[in-house]
């Protein structure tokens, strides 16, 4: 029997690499053949499921973090097209700060403009921005500062690129943009689809993750709305209307409005690099899974998008996750199986064995 072994990061315990690792030590006594395909929908890890896929080229650039930390960052260049990929999350994500410095009223966004600018200045004429897993809620004013972009307040002083810069904001100078960016195509890859403020936005649905108090998301949220409606003013649209402007703390908005980035759902693009329905062919089986299957699974993130197309070829198809919290049959799953029903841990314990659990639960799985 072929099993192809597609899955996700499981968020907090194990990237995707990891998971589908895990996966395969619980299995490979089977006497079966297994591929591994790690998978992300264009959120953080997606630079290391692109270099697993060798199509692409990394590259680590100096620049500095979302407190303003010197740190390496990467990239990826796809030569034959010109191309550079560029994880936000590798110079903004939660990831490189520690639980006591989470604040998106201070953190930028300000470290990805290094990345792009040296993608340029190598040859690059596309930039996909693979938006999430940030620790910002700037709407994107750091990145756009390091591209030239200048923010400034009612004094016309230049404003730092941060959340609370957000409700401080009357003007936008484009002028002083970048005069490298001339001609190149900028794309955004997020599966986030939310608006960049109000009871859906940014700000109250992923700041409190990001570090935000009650009294901070309102702050940021009435910040990102005042960012939209100058952006409204200036260019004559609805910038609150934009699916997707909330992605990356409001990142979105920015790059769709200024950079006239063009947004696109994560998982299409880096699939079009992994080239996922070829091996889904070659597969009897295939496993795929994140940390969490729940109703949001549905909404077209990695597991359901790898289910649906192996049912396209009739393929068996298992989910594996930490913990399910579906409640009803879904067609695209023959089986789903969770951690949680095996194990009694929870919390940080359940997440740091979650390698272990997830090789374990892999174990009992009947072909």
């Amino acid at each position: 029997m072929k099993v192809l072994i597609a899955t996700d990061s499981f968020k907090g315990s194990m990237t995707a690499f990891e998971a589908c690792h895990a996966i395969h030590e619980g299995i490979k006594n089977k006497a079966i053949e297994t591929r591994l395909c790690p998978l992300s929908d264009g959120g953080d890890g997606v630079i290391d499921v692109l270099v697993f896929s060798n199509n692409v080229e990394e590259i680590v650039v100096d620049t500095i973090g979302p407190l303003g930390q010197p740190i390496k960052a990467g990239y990826v260049i796809d030569w034959p097209s010109a191309t550079a990929i560029v994880e936000v999350a590798e110079a903004a994500g939660i990831v490189l700060l520690k639980y006591e410095e989470l604040n998106p009223m201070i953190t930028t966004t300000y470290g990805v403009g290094a990345l792009i600018l040296d993608a340029i200045d190598k040859g690059c004429r596309k930039i996909i921005i693979c938006v999430g897993g940030t620790g910002t809620n700037d709407g994107g004013m750091g990145l756009l500062s390091a591209l030239g972009v200048k923010f400034l307040d009612k004094r016309k002083k230049e404003l730092p690129g941060c959340g609370a810069s957000l409700t401080k904001l009357r003007t936008i100078d484009v002028e002083s943009l970048n005069p490298k960016l001339v001609g190149v195509e900028f794309v955004i890859a997020s599966d986030v689809q939310t608006p960049v403020c109000g009871p859906r936005g940014a700000a109250i649905v992923y700041s409190p993750q990001k570090g935000a108090t009650p009294s901070m998301v309102k702050t940021l949220d009435k910040g990102l709305a005042n960012y939209a409606n100058i952006l409204s003013k200036m260019y004559n649209i609805e910038a609150k209307e934009l699916v997707g402007g909330g992605c990356g703390g409001g990142l979105g908005l920015g790059l769709q409005v200024i950079l006239k980035a063009e947004h696109k759902q994560g998982f299409d693009v880096v699939d079009s690099y992994v080239g996922l329905e070829e091996k889904i062919k070659w597969a009897d089986l295939v496993i795929t899974g994140e940390g969490k299957i729940d109703e949001q699974t549905l909404d077209g993130k990695v597991p359901y998008r790898v289910a649906k197309l192996a049912k396209k070829y009739n393929k068996r198809v298992i989910g594996l996750c930490g913990k399910n919290e579906l409640n009803k049959k879904i067609e695209e799953f023959d089986e789903i199986y969770s951690i949680s029903e095996i194990s009694k841990e929870v919390g940080q314990a359940a997440l740091q064995h979650g390698y272990r659990h997830l090789k374990r639960l892999a174990s009992r799985l009947s072909f």
